[in-house]
């Protein structure tokens, strides 16, 4: 694919749909300071891109440029409808490693009020409750990587939570979940 859109871009330097799909694949394959150029100039050759300009702003959280990304995000929000919820929890992401942790989770909150069981940015927000333990809700929000179909699930074997009852003739199995430090 990365061959067939550099020639796509090679015969066609101003094809902006080209341009951000070969951005868009090189952000995806982790090269974002090579997707930046191309990503920009597809923006700026059409102001309307949605996709290209959601991959900008993540390019520039890639690149630790969370300023840019907050710009692209912010305006990308302003301009999109309130369906698409992509550049609202990019938003939050880049609101978070900007360090703005409540304009951060104001963002999760507004994809979680139109969709309720987004994983993205339920899981976002668990991180950042978690962080500032606010713990309640914070493991409510973690807790839905077990019951979102097809997200993660680590049961190798069946088994019922521990939910804090009296272990008396019983097994509890700890599990490692994200390392050897849980």
């Amino acid at each position: 694919a990365e061959a067939a859109l550099r020639e796509a871009v090679a015969r066609a330097p101003t094809d902006a749909k080209a341009l951000s799909d070969l951005g868009w694949l090189l952000v995806n394959a982790k090269r974002p300071a090579e997707a930046l150029g191309y990503l920009e100039q597809a923006v700026e050759l059409n102001p309307r891109d949605i996709p290209g300009q959601n991959s900008l702003g993540y390019a520039y959280v890639f690149l630790e440029m969370y300023e840019r990304a907050l710009e692209v995000f912010s305006r990308l929000c302003e301009r999109s409808p309130a369906y698409l919820l992509g550049p609202r929890i990019n938003l939050g992401n880049a609101y978070a490693h900007n360090g703005e942790l409540e304009k951060s989770e104001q963002a999760y909150e507004s994809v979680l009020r139109f969709e309720p069981n987004n994983f993205a940015a339920r899981w976002d927000r668990a991180h950042l409750l978690l962080g500032r333990q606010a713990f309640a809700q914070g493991w409510t929000d973690y807790e839905y990587r077990l019951v979102q179909e097809g997200v993660w699930n680590p049961r190798l074997i069946p088994f019922q939570p521990w939910k804090g009852e009296p272990l008396e003739g019983k097994t509890l199995l700890l599990s490692a979940e994200q390392g050897l430090g849980d």
